[in-house]
């Protein structure tokens, strides 16, 4: 029996060689098949003109993170046939996706007139490079030139796996004739490329089939080494061509175009230029410049005029087709970098909509090749600048931060929990019940609670809400710190609280006392310089403040000369309106709803200090530790106390509100406004 499992296992393996020979003998043709081509500035798919307009995708679904690999077959179908109702023609993948994907992509093309065309990417390590490896070291360029064979073998459906390998790396799917072409490299920092630079110093590359040009800097020249590298190991073991493009950072760049692009006086070169690069007449494809743009998180960036000067400044500048691979604009209650003004810190799915619009239009008017969307889906995992201290990042993809702007670029939300469970602050109450109830007094009821995004508050009243009231909802979520009283609302509580809910027609906010506040302790640690131990703040002091989060750093505009100062927003500040996708007054960012004698109230985990509500883990007291670790509780206590114009008031008694933990996600897919305002722009004839 055991010479037979050995005999199998050998025979199993040299049926895998011979499949793998077989297949790379099937491509030994004299002549190279081209896929892809450029002619001018112009793509061609085969011999068809291609104007490109797309979307980038990923593997991710909550409660999972990019090398988790968990979106499946059936996800990709149902996604391309929504995406084909976008009427796009491309994806943009940034490395090699599971083989799902691949074989979702083939069954779904093999059904349809039109096919999805597929630019794929093929990226540096991203990891390594942050750990401080040099992008041309010889542990990234080594990983690089595997990941090049790997990719080029997967989409020709010939990976053979390794004893090690698990089923995601066997790639048995030929889906290369619908490959339009390989985008190499990531979006690099300035100072991943001022540091290479500093520590290379190579001759000019001249390739078989790509070569740099006199004057290239030394990253160009390597990026001319591993996309020929590319090119002749496809050429070589598949007889196939196609096109290559890298991706360059746009800020640095268009401040050279503004300026007649070459300023001799500026010696540091901190972005790739790609007329640097030039293919040989052995490279019959060509080569394609990307770009990733972020639309207002560059300030002058506000309109389809100055859009349409930019892209066509850009587009102008080259002499190869230039793809904006990636324009994106995220949807959400905290747009952070992408803030539109210092009153309104969010977006709206429908503003949402009417940026990429105008993006699109400026793109398609200018002369480029094409762009292409970012993303198809929301990631829960991401992270941003301004809020990656106070959550768990490796439990990020276990519940939605509604107050992370990097996790709201898709065109589709994964809403939390059950479709048929989910509350929205909206004109219908039915969805709560009485085993909601949390606490009661003379006809008043308070209702919660929650999902893996928010904390839900239902406060009925017995008369209808007057313009006048106002009510209060008081929280006590650590016990480290609070007050038990506010004297400025006249409010008295049970509990020493940490948080305010302040509800009327308008202005409604949410407060944080002030021993709880981070955004006072970052910017006494950051910005002051003022050693933590030295804040003078009381646990039980009596000041509340609203809640804020830095919305933009503090930056040195090469332009006037001058630092523009950091800028924060009150994101603790409500918005009033109808939270009900369903709704003809849906308002994708509404934090609260006024009906008749009901207050209908949502509250993101993030708001309210929750590192993570998945595990139950609170901000613990930073100001005995000088960082933001967590505490594990096991419930918060909550109050009601309601106002009228004539000095009355009511109170509901502050009552446990008991958490359970998860560790599986409950969620459901909703495409969004922004999704059926782009459907209807892209089918336009």
């Amino acid at each position: 029996m055991k010479k037979f499992l050995i005999f199998s296992i050998f025979t199993f393996f040299f049926v895998l060689i011979g499949i793998n020979f077989i297949g790379k003998m099937a491509y030994n043709k004299k002549d190279i098949n081209i896929l892809s081509k450029i002619i001018g500035k112009e793509v061609l798919a085969g011999d068809d003109k291609v104007s490109i307009n797309g979307i980038n995708i990923s593997s991710t679904k909550p409660g999972s993170f990019p090398g988790d690999f968990k979106a499946n077959k059936e996800d990709y179908i149902r996604w391309f046939k929504d995406i084909e109702e976008l009427n796009l023609n491309c994806l943009r993948v940034q490395g090699l996706m599971n083989k799902d994907f691949y074989e979702a992509l083939y069954e779904f093309n093999l059904n349809n007139k039109k096919p999805l065309y597929l630019l794929q990417g093929i990226s540096l390590n991203e990891v390594a490079i942050d750990d401080g490896e040099d992008i041309q070291g010889e542990k990234v360029s080594d990983e690089l030139k595997k990941n090049i064979e790997t990719t080029v073998d997967a989409i020709h459906g010939n990976k053979i796996p390794s004893l090690s390998s698990n089923s995601k790396k066997i790639y048995e799917t030929n889906i290369s004739q619908y490959v339009i072409g390989y985008t190499i490299g990531n979006e690099l920092a300035y100072d991943d490329v001022i540091y290479s630079e500093i520590m290379n110093d190579l001759p000019e590359f001249n390739g078989e089939y790509i070569q740099s040009k006199i004057g290239a800097s030394d990253t160009e020249k390597y990026l001319s080494y591993l996309a020929d590298y590319l090119v002749e190991y496809e050429s070589k073991n598949y007889k196939e061509q196609r096109i290559i493009s890298f991706v360059s950072v746009e800020d640095d760049i268009m401040k050279f175009v503004r300026d007649g692009y070459v300023n001799k006086k500026n010696k540091e070169k901190r972005f790739i230029d790609i007329e640097n690069i030039k293919k040989t007449e052995k490279f019959k494809s060509g080569i394609m410049a990307s770009y990733n743009i972020s639309i207002l998180k560059n300030d002058s960036l506000i309109n389809n005029d100055i859009l349409h000067q930019y892209f066509t400044e850009l587009n102008k500048y080259h002499s190869v087709p230039v793809l904006i691979s990636e324009y994106s604009v995220p949807s959400g209650r905290m747009a952070g970098d992408f803030i539109k003004s210092d009153e309104n810190g969010y977006i709206t799915e429908k503003e949402q909509g009417n940026m990429l619009i105008e993006t699109y239009k400026a793109i398609k008017e200018s002369g480029c090749v094409g762009g292409i969307l970012f993303e198809w889906q929301d990631s829960w995992y991401r992270s941003s600048w301004n809020t990656k201290e106070l959550f768990i990042l490796d439990k990020s993809a276990y519940w939605s931060n509604a107050q992370v702007f990097s996790q709201n670029f898709g065109l589709i939300s994964f809403e939390p929990g059950d479709e048929k469970e989910t509350s929205y602050p909206d004109e219908s109450i039915n969805e709560w019940g009485y085993n909601d109830i949390l606490g009661s007094n003379n006809g008043v009821n308070l209702s919660m609670k929650y999902d893996e995004k928010y904390l839900y508050f239902l406060v009925e009243l017995n008369k209808p809400i007057d313009e006048q009231d106002r009510v209060y909802i008081d929280l006590d979520v650590t016990p480290n710190s609070g007050v038990n009283k506010y004297n400025e609302k006249g409010l008295t509580f049970e509990n020493n609280v940490d948080f305010i809910i302040d509800l009327g027609k308008e202005d409604s906010k949410v407060l944080v006392h002030e021993y709880y506040d981070t955004f006072k302790f970052i910017e006494n640690r950051n910005e002051l310089k003022v050693d933590p131990n030295k804040i003078d703040v009381q646990k039980n002091g009596e000041r509340f403040s609203v809640v804020r989060l830095p919305s933009k750093e503090k930056s040195y505009s090469e332009v006037t000369n001058t630092f523009k100062d950091a800028k924060s927003y009150e994101t603790g500040k409500l918005v009033l309106g109808n939270g009900n996708p369903k709704s003809e007054e849906f308002n994708s960012v509404a934090d609260y709803y006024i009906n008749n004698n009901y207050i209908e109230l949502r509250i993101p985990w993030g708001l309210l200090n929750f590192k993570d509500p998945s595990t139950k883990s609170i901000i613990d007291d930073f100001y005995k530790t000088f960082s933001f670790d967590s505490k594990k509780i096991d419930y918060i206590n909550v109050g009601v106390t309601i106002k009228n114009n004539n000095g009355e008031s009511s109170r509901i008694a502050s009552k446990r509100f008991n958490l359970t933990s998860w560790i599986k996600p409950k969620y459901h897919e909703r495409l969004k406004e922004s999704y059926y305002m782009l459907k209807e722009e892209f089918n336009k004839k």
